[in-house]
């Protein structure tokens, strides 16, 4: 007979564990005689266990991880009583984090032979984080006397779903400016760059713009020029020391002049009023440095052929005689119409006498 299991003969599947085989003789006077022996059978053979495989997904929006469902795998055994637990991981339907999660299931037979089996989870973070808070473009005119301004923003914050590593920002086309720095006239852009722990980064820009609308202011104006008349001309040439220019931003090289007259200019007689502007660089115009200049004829007009002293006798039966003679001429510097004051005409009646003409 044996036991536990009974029934068993030789040849049969014996289960795991231990049966004891007990063999007895019995005379024919009913003495009787017992032996045994053990039969032993071990399981040695490891039970079965797959995972599913490994898993590659996004985080989920707005979070820092993605919640994943799987199949949880059972093992098989080639005996009854094995269990499978999860020895490392995250269950199905959790929130796995960003990153790589290994999950191991181990299923263990009732002998103790175990086996193990893992796939990896790995949750991508590609989103991006956010600016928040941006400032507007700043727009602000120079501060007096320089040829840029300071400049002060609140600084943005950034948000991420996970983690924000920096918050960095650049300034272009001057690098190196920073909040509360001396900004040039003209643009320039700031952009702010946030970097999340994965790598994503999100830039965004605002611009700063400095407008010059300070005026060039003109120096050593000319007073006003009295002048006579250049010789034989009714006209005059003037000179004078020209003005000069300061400019906060703009140099003197570049400054552009509208100038209504320069020295050396030929002036015609009476007020000419001259006009200098200096514009700069940014289109402003200063104040007009003006001046007269006054050209006064003071050349006397030149008589000609003056006849000389006559001396004639008296007309026929008369006390008197009548004189003619060729007159004078004139010319001038200016007038070609000159006005003639005359105490006598030629074909006049002069008396007995000298008479000064």
């Amino acid at each position: 007979m044996s036991s536990p299991t009974t029934g068993l003969t030789l040849g049969d599947v014996f289960p795991i564990g231990e049966t004891t085989i007990t063999y007895t003789a019995t005379d024919a006077s009913g003495n009787d005689f017992s032996d045994s022996f053990t039969v032993t059978v071990v399981d040695n053979q490891s039970p079965e266990i797959n995972c599913p495989s490994d898993i590659s997904e996004n985080i989920d929006a707005g979070t820092c991880g993605a919640v994943i469902n799987y199949t949880a795998p059972v093992g098989t055994d080639n005996c009854t009583g094995a269990s499978t637990v999860q020895t490392a991981g995250l269950a199905s339907g959790s929130m796995f984090p960003v990153g790589e999660t290994i999950n191991t299931f181990k299923i263990t037979d009732a002998s103790g032979n175990e086996t193990s089996c893992s796939f990896t989870v790995t949750i991508t973070d590609n989103e991006n984080p956010t600016i928040v808070n941006l400032p507007e473009d700043i727009l602000v005119n120079n501060t007096a006397g320089s040829c840029g301004a300071t400049v002060t923003w609140t600084a943005p914050t950034s948000a991420d779903n996970c983690t924000v590593e920096s918050l960095t920002f650049a300034s272009s086309p001057t690098e190196g400016l920073t909040n509360g720095a001396v900004f040039p006239v003209g643009e320039t852009t700031i952009t702010y760059t946030a970097t999340d722990a994965s790598g994503n980064d999100f830039s965004d820009s605002f611009t700063v713009t400095v407008v010059d609308n300070q005026i060039p202011v003109i120096v050593g104006c000319p007073s006003n020029i009295t002048k006579s008349n250049d010789g034989g001309q009714c006209t005059a040439t003037v000179f004078w020391t020209e003005p000069s220019v300061t400019d906060n931003c703009t140099s003197s090289e570049n400054i552009v002049w509208i100038k209504s007259h320069t020295p050396g200019t030929v002036f015609p007689l009476g007020t000419t009023t001259v006009t200098y502007t200096a514009t700069d660089e940014a289109g402003n115009n200063s104040v007009s440095c003006t001046f007269d200049v006054t050209v006064e004829d003071t050349q006397k007009p030149v008589i000609s052929n003056c006849p000389s002293n006559i001396t004639q006798g008296t007309n026929t039966g008369e006390c008197s005689a009548i004189v003619t003679w060729t007159e004078p001429t004139a010319t001038d510097n200016c007038s070609d119409t000159l006005v003639w004051t005359k105490s006598h005409n030629p074909g006049d009646t002069f008396p007995i006498g000298t008479t000064t003409v």
